[in-house]
């Protein structure tokens, strides 16, 4: 089976065409013509019959499919449909890598509609049967309606069908609201096509999103904001303009492989819970490593500040003692006053560099690409680093496992003199998935039944068993394929927060006292 069709950017060929052509692709491949009437074609590609129709009259007209007329003899027209070379040979030219989670694609790529609860009563004998060939669907109906008696009073109240069967989509709201549409479904075969690991979607932009469906952007929103209410989507970082410490600013998503309308709701292997202190409490690694990064480079410029102007007071204050208030001067006892608060406020800031070093890798290389960061980056840009870290550190924990267990850096890591932003990003990165790599040791000493090594690894906002958001992070290891694999009991880690409000430090003192 080819993947191509997810990597075809095409703002032209709209959701119910992509999703025809993907059923296309899994039935006979796209390279195969078929020959069959229309009703037959669109019943082998399990579509609709009137937005089938409808889709593959538009795919004609836009050139996508071509129809070839069959000589059948009597009966209804039967055609020779098969893709346009041109289509064919732009796909060819797309990349066509095996997909980890093929299984997955292939599981919501069954759209089965709600059946009806109430069988629907049998045709009066009175209405003519229609066989729409050439017909349009109102000239049928029209017959339809002249070849049958109009009913008397009596008669229309026993031939009134049920609401659940003239309306199954009003009856089965409820249900619909829990379902997966095809729009729905495509943007999801994206997302797992694309991801860079199993789950997790680093550098799709939302343009190019919409390209690979055909969606405008508020039908994308709608789509986007359906799979996250339904917890198919674990989290979404939105993108933002411009580039931060050197990486373009795309949307973060990552995937719930565990879900039930994935398939496969046994993946979730092993799952730990690091819950996130308040404000004004303390600051956990997970959370707050990029409110450390901030705190750290905060530190350094307050520090620099501070001392600047401790510099700047009258040398001839320095060695004098309060003791000898009576005989100094007013102006040298305010300066005294002046300078003892500014030791306590160096003292303070010293406390809070401390609390974000323990959180952070050894960083003092990478000073003045720190002190940079610290300057310009803002609230929003800091929760999309964030997002980012971890997503770095889910990929080197699902595919440099054996890596980690040695402290030697990881293939590939960038070299800090030539491209010092992208070595932050990495070491930060780096630190965190060696501290997860830690914890799971510890679990994989005591479980030698499962093969940690194999798993696939998210880092999600944790939620409770009613979706509710919850004050913690969720490290979750999945297996894609499960062959009696062992699971181990949900563990809560508490041991990765300082007792150090970072987050209020680098947010307060940045804003008040460091020059912009």
């Amino acid at each position: 089976m080819g993947y191509q069709l997810f990597y075809y950017e095409d703002m032209q060929l709209p959701i119910e065409a992509r999703w025809f052509l993907w059923q296309w692709e899994r039935h006979t491949g796209l390279h195969a013509s078929i020959e069959a009437t229309v009703n037959a074609l669109l019943a082998q590609l399990k579509m609709p019959l009137r937005q089938g129709q409808k889709t593959l009259l538009e795919l004609k007209k836009a050139g996508v499919i071509e129809a070839i007329p069959v000589a059948k003899g009597r009966g209804r027209p039967s055609y020779r449909y098969r893709v346009a070379p041109t289509l064919l040979a732009t796909l060819k030219a797309l990349p066509n890598e095996e997909i980890s989670l093929s299984d997955r694609i292939e599981y919501i790529s069954h759209y089965d509609p709600l059946a009806v609860s109430v069988p629907a009563k049998a045709p009066s004998q009175n209405v003519a049967k229609v066989t729409v060939s050439s017909a349009s669907h109102e000239e049928a109906s029209a017959h339809a309606e002249s070849s049958s008696p109009e009913p008397s009073g009596d008669d229309k109240e026993k031939t009134k069908l049920p609401l659940s069967v003239r309306q199954p989509n009003l009856h089965h709201s409820h249900r619909r609201k829990e379902q997966l549409t095809r729009a729905n479904r495509l943007v999801l075969m994206v997302l797992l096509a694309r991801s860079e690991v199993p789950g997790i979607v680093t550098d799709l932009s939302l343009i190019t999103l919409q390209r690979l469906t055909g969606m405008s952007t508020s039908q994308l929103a709608g789509q986007l904001k359906k799979l996250k209410t339904l917890g198919i989507i674990a989290y979404h970082q939105p993108g933002q303009a411009g580039m931060l410490l050197g990486k373009r600013m795309t949307s973060i998503y990552l995937l719930n492989l565990a879900h039930p309308l994935l398939g496969n709701p046994e993946s979730n292997v092993v799952a730990l819970y690091f819950p996130t202190p308040s404000r004004n409490v303390g600051t956990e690694l997970n959370h707050g490593l990029i409110d450390a990064l901030m705190a750290y480079g905060v530190c350094l410029k307050y520090e620099d500040f501070l001392i600047e102007r401790y510099n700047k007071l009258n040398p001839t204050s320095a060695g004098t003692k309060r003791s000898d208030q009576a005989a100094m001067p007013t102006y040298i006892f305010n300066q005294l006053n002046v300078m003892e608060e500014l030791e306590k406020k160096l003292e303070e800031n010293k406390k809070a560099r401390i609390y974000a070093e323990i959180l952070l890798p050894l960083l003092h290389h990478l000073s003045p690409s720190i002190r940079a960061f610290a300057e310009t980056c803002n609230t929003s840009q800091a929760d999309w680093l964030r997002a980012h870290v971890h997503a770095e550190a889910m990929q080197m924990l699902s595919t440099q496992w054996r890596t980690l267990c040695d402290d030697e850096p990881l293939p590939n890591a960038p070299d800090a003199q030539l491209d010092p932003e992208a070595a932050l990003r990495h070491q930060l990165a780096h630190h965190l998935a060696k501290s997860f790599h830690g914890q799971l040791r510890c679990l994989a000493d005591r479980h030698h039944d499962i093969d940690f090594d194999a798993l696939h690894y998210t880092l999600t906002p944790a939620r409770d068993r009613h979706g509710r958001p919850y004050p913690a992070w969720s490290l979750r290891g999945h297996v894609l394929h499960n062959n009696d694999e062992a699971y181990l009991p949900s563990g809560i880690i508490t041991d990765t927060s300082v007792p150090y409000d970072l987050t209020t430090y680098w947010q307060a003192h940045r804003a008040k006292h460091l020059p912009r």
